[in-house]
């Protein structure tokens, strides 16, 4: 009987990078010949810890009835019916990917005293990627940092706190519950910065789950989506949208050199906001020009070798930390807006020592799993 991993990451069916990083954990687990899951957890385990036993069967695994139950999570959101429509049915999308090519328990998590209930089933739980340490996503709930279960079960692989300071009331149970992680590790060097001043312990810095994958390995998955042109076209993803200038400026340079628009995650560009992460995909790979404020619109340029433009997120400046990181990585600090010019010197991007960093990165990344999972020494 292979050994069990159960990943611990935040679930969610509205975000690409979100879906993307749990499906390239679990694929790089698999590879190393575990049997994995990941296991949901309850939106109502941030905000109360309760003797509630876990609810095992009452997350149907129908994706009409996923859809209900999402939909009515965020009806209170005011949205015009088009808008409400067009939400409902990106959740659909998410939900259908999430269904196909994720191993998710039939279970929701509730309280952490009740995961303990799973620790037997499971050799080893592993928190991350994604920014399952930002105190202000998961409110400094013990879940995710595995406190449910044995010091030796809890990997943390490349976790983000997107935050460059820990609230004071909280800082006591960080420092404590990471000193605690047998194999700890973490995505950004604002992350190893904040590990070493609470714990005194170097922590190393891993890529992302999803630049463990080959782009030959995403295109499997890739789904070409109905509105996607067939001429050139630039692509923006913006989740902090961006000011009236910068926009006029791009829009400027896609009509002078006639290139389409993609707006992925602009309610607004209604057939592009309805589809799902295997379309992100396809639409990042085959793309002239990204301009993004994303972390993983960036990894999934550099991936698949497509010039990109990334900015600062507007209102939350302090998420750039692991951006930084990442273009650090791949010698890539070129490609920040401020050192742009929209002109045809755009597309000049030197990706030759990519593959190079890559594999290195990538090496470090499964020796550090292997160790973790007693693999190798």
């Amino acid at each position: 009987m292979k050994n069990k991993i159960g990943i611990i990451t935040l679930n969610g069916y509205f975000n690409y990078g979100n879906r993307l990083q749990n499906y390239a954990l679990e694929q790089s687990m698999l590879s190393l010949g575990f049997d994995v899951e990941t296991i949901v957890v309850d939106e109502s385990y941030l905000s109360k810890y309760s003797d509630i036993d876990i609810k095992k069967s009452e997350v149907p695994k129908s994706l009409l009835k996923i859809m209900d139950v999402v939909y009515l999570k965020f009806k209170k959101i005011i949205f015009a019916k088009a808008y409400d429509l067009s939400k409902k049915n990106r959740y659909a999308c998410f939900c259908k990917f999430s269904e196909k090519y994720l191993h998710e328990t039939e279970f929701s998590l509730i309280s952490d005293t009740d995961a303990k209930i799973i620790e037997n089933e499971f050799s080893y739980f592993v928190v991350g990627s994604d920014q399952v340490w930002n105190p202000d996503y998961t409110k400094c709930s013990p879940i995710y940092f595995l406190r449910f279960t044995n010091k030796n079960k809890r990997i943390a692989y490349a976790p983000s706190f997107s935050v460059s300071e820990i609230p004071d009331k909280s800082i006591d149970k960080y420092k404590n519950w990471i000193s605690d992680f047998k194999y700890l590790s973490v995505r950004e060097e604002d992350g190893a910065r904040l590990i070493k001043e609470l714990t005194g312990i170097n922590a190393p810095v891993l890529v992302d789950p999803t630049m463990l994958l080959t782009s030959d390995q995403w295109k499997l998955i890739a789904n070409k989506a109905s509105n996607k042109p067939n001429n050139e076209y630039i692509v923006t993803y913006f989740l902090g949208g961006v000011d009236e200038t910068q926009q006029t400026e791009y829009s400027s340079f896609a009509k002078i050199n006639n290139y389409s628009m993609i707006n992925l995650g602009d309610i607004k560009d209604k057939e592009t906001y309805e589809t799902g992460p295997s379309e992100f995909i396809d639409y990042i790979k085959d793309a002239s020009l990204i301009l993004t404020d994303s972390f993983h619109g960036v990894v999934f340029s550099i991936l698949f070798k497509r010039p990109f433009v990334v900015y600062k997120r507007r209102g939350k400046e302090q998420m750039y930390a692991r951006i930084e990181t990442l273009l650090d990585t791949f010698s890539l600090k070129d490609r920040e807006y401020k050192n742009i010019s929209f002109d045809k010197s755009i597309f000049q991007i030197d990706f030759e020592h990519v593959d190079d960093v890559l594999k290195k990165e990538r090496q470090r990344s499964f020796n550090f799993l292997k160790k973790g999972f007693n693999l190798i020494d």
